[in-house]
């Protein structure tokens, strides 16, 4: 289903054009993902202009995901051979984990600079990430570090700052910019859930209802607890099935626009609210295997030949 809603301001255009002319003096590049979405809130568009740099992804708001799910991630990434950082209040000195990972990630352009004669290389890291990632938490984390200096390089672009994280390695930091596509209504779906695109932007019933059988599918007791509602549902729902969710709250809550017409926009919206304030706890929004689409096709295919197999044992 096609995504109908109009999400990418021209200034994100004008942002993505100043990133792609720091490119050249890249080393390496770190992409913010929020733990509870990290397929949905990679920046797909900057794929196609990091020129094949080393990418490290660090994977924010682990303290408010899923933390099984996302071990699942960090599994999944690792064995991708991705490089990865999970951030969360554990992360005491959130400079020197960096400055490890990072070193780690250019270990190879290091040595071909040694080999050249260079003692220490000087590494340039460009962060990015899309809006409510984490991204500036990440950033006014390291600055709170007495010993990293922040301020703006001449001839950078407006928006991009410059943070020296270390004496050899210097953070290119840009602004939030979202993708100028997205992949599926699932997508746009799980980042309107952590809150990267803004309400009133987005068709919020469909994107409510969606989350809400998503919640109530994943998390058995979650949703029925906090509103203490009573639902006589069988899991797993279908998204129409969720307006017998949304009836039930409204009811409990008392919320009518007369008195046998219940004010649904009310309760929509109030439900939206509390996914955006994390009232459900620890929940994410997406896992691997429900997620990218390489591990999607390949449970598929094993489906397709166990009932081929179950048909062959037939005869």
């Amino acid at each position: 289903m096609a995504v109908d809603f109009n999400w990418f301001p021209g200034h994100m255009n004008k942002t993505l054009k100043a990133i792609e002319a720091k490119i050249p003096v890249v080393d390496l590049v770190i992409e913010v993902l929020d733990a509870r979405a990290p397929y949905s809130s990679r920046n797909t568009t900057f794929s196609k202009i990091l020129k094949n740099k080393p990418v490290l992804f660090i994977m924010s708001k682990a303290d408010i995901a899923d933390p099984k799910v996302t071990q699942e991630w960090k599994e999944y990434f690792a064995k991708e051979k991705r490089e990865v950082l999970i951030l969360d209040n554990k992360n005491e000195n959130i400079v020197k984990d960096l400055v490890d990972v990072i070193n780690k990630a250019t270990l190879e352009k290091q040595l071909k600079d040694k080999n050249k004669g260079m003692i220490n290389s000087l590494i340039n890291v460009l962060v990015i990430g899309i809006p409510n990632v984490g991204k500036s938490t990440l950033i006014n984390r390291i600055v709170k570090n007495k010993n990293v200096k922040v301020g703006n390089k001449p001839g950078l672009t407006r928006g991009i700052q410059i943070i020296h994280l270390s004496k050899f390695i210097s953070l290119l930091d840009t602004p939030g910019i979202l993708p100028a596509k997205l992949d599926s209504e699932q997508v746009a779906t799980n980042i309107c859930a952590i809150n990267s695109i803004k309400q009133g932007i987005y068709p919020q019933e469909r994107v409510a209802g969606k989350i809400m059988q998503y919640v109530f599918n994943s998390y058995e007791n979650v949703i029925e607890t906090y509103f203490k509602i009573s639902p006589k549902l069988q899991r797993p729902i279908q998204i129409s099935e969720t307006i017998i969710l949304f009836e039930l709250i409204g009811k409990s809550k008392k919320w009518y626009i007369s008195e046998d017409l219940l004010d649904y926009n009310r309760v929509i919206s109030h439900f939206m609210q509390c996914v955006i304030d994390q009232k459900f706890g620890r929940i994410s929004f997406e896992k691997v295997l429900e997620a990218v689409p390489k591990e999607i096709e390949k449970i598929a295919k094993s489906d397709n030949e166990k009932k081929h197999m179950d048909i062959t044992d037939l005869w």
